[in-house]
C-alpha cells in the first residue's frame, strides 16, 4: 500500500533521477540501515513491494527518509520514494525487477562496501525485517524452506559472513569464492522466484478473502483480514 501525498506522483525515470540527484555520497553517515546508494533503495523498495499482502508505506518509509538529511521539504524524498515503488511493484508483474545487471561481475569484489550487490542486498535486507512478519504468517509450511533459500541468496552479498557462516555449517571442501561464483549465477533467478512466490502466496491469502467477504459473517473494516496478516482488514486486503 503506498500513501498519497499533494505533490504529483512522478514517472519511474523521474523519481530515480531527483533520488539520485539528492542521495548523499558514499562516506556520509545516515541514521538508516539502508546505505546512500540507488542500488541499496532498489533493493529496500523491491522487498516492500514483494510483500505477499501490501504494506504500508507508514511500516517502512521511516528507514529511508533519513538518506535525503539535506531536503528542505521531506514530502518531496517522500513523493520520489512513494513513485518509485508503485513503479516497481507494476514492472516486477512484468518481470522487470530493479536488480544490478550481473554480467561480468566479480562474485568476491560485490561483498565489499559500496559495490552495487552489496548495497543492494544490504536495502532488500532492511527492507524484508517490514515484511517479515507478513510472510511468516501467510507462507505455507511446505514453502517457508524456499522462502529461506531466497532470502540467503538475496542477502549473500550484504556480507562475507554469510559465505563463512553457510559452509562452516557444511562438511564441504567448498571455498567461500566458490560459492559467492554460484550465488551471482543464481541471483537474476534467485529474484524472479522471490516475486513469483510472492504472488502465489498473495494468491491464497486473496482466495481466503474473497471466501469470507461471500460468506453469511461479513468482515467488518475493523476486523482481522481474513488472509491471515493479522493486520485489520481496512489496512490489509480491502485496499
Amino acid at each position: 500500500m503506498t500513501e498519497r501525498t499533494d505533490i504529483k506522483s512522478l514517472d519511474f525515470d523521474q523519481a530515480r533521477q531527483w533520488l539520485q540527484a539528492h542521495l548523499p555520497n558514499a562516506e556520509t553517515r545516515v541514521a538508516s540501515p539502508v546505505p546512500p546508494s540507488l542500488a541499496a533503495v532498489d533493493g529496500f523498495l523491491f522487498a516492500v513491494s514483494q510483500a505477499p499482502v501490501p504494506a504500508s508505506a507508514s511500516d517502512w518509509v521511516g528507514d529511508l527518509l533519513p538518506l535525503f538529511p539535506d531536503v528542505e521539504s521531506p514530502s518531496e524524498a517522500l513523493n520520489a520514494l512513494l513513485s518509485l515503488q508503485r513503479h516497481i511493484e507494476r514492472r516486477c508483474e512484468k518481470q522487470d525487477y530493479p536488480v544490478p545487471n550481473t554480467t561480468g561481475m566479480d562474485a568476491v569484489a560485490q561483498i565489499q562496501p559500496g559495490q552495487p550487490l552489496n548495497d543492494w542486498s544490504l536495502g532488500f535486507e532492511a527492507g524484508f525485517e517490514h515484511v517479515r512478519e507478513l510472510w511468516q504468517k501467510l507462507i505455507p509450511q511446505e514453502l517457508k524452506s524456499e522462502l529461506d533459500s531466497q532470502w540467503f541468496a538475496l542477502t549473500f552479498f550484504s556480507t562475507p559472513d554469510k559465505a563463512r557462516q553457510f559452509l562452516a555449517q557444511r562438511d564441504t571442501d567448498m571455498r567461500p569464492e566458490q560459492l559467492a561464483d554460484q550465488v551471482l549465477a543464481q541471483f537474476p533467478k534467485a529474484v524472479d522466484l522471490h516475486a513469483r512466490l510472492s504472488i502465489s502466496v498473495g494468491q491464497v491469502a486473496q482466495a481466503a478473502v474473497r471466501e469470507a467477504s461471500t460468506s453469511t459473517s461479513k468482515v467488518g473494516r475493523n476486523d482481522p483480514c481474513p488472509c491471515g496478516s493479522g493486520k485489520k482488514y481496512k489496512h490489509c486486503c480491502l485496499q
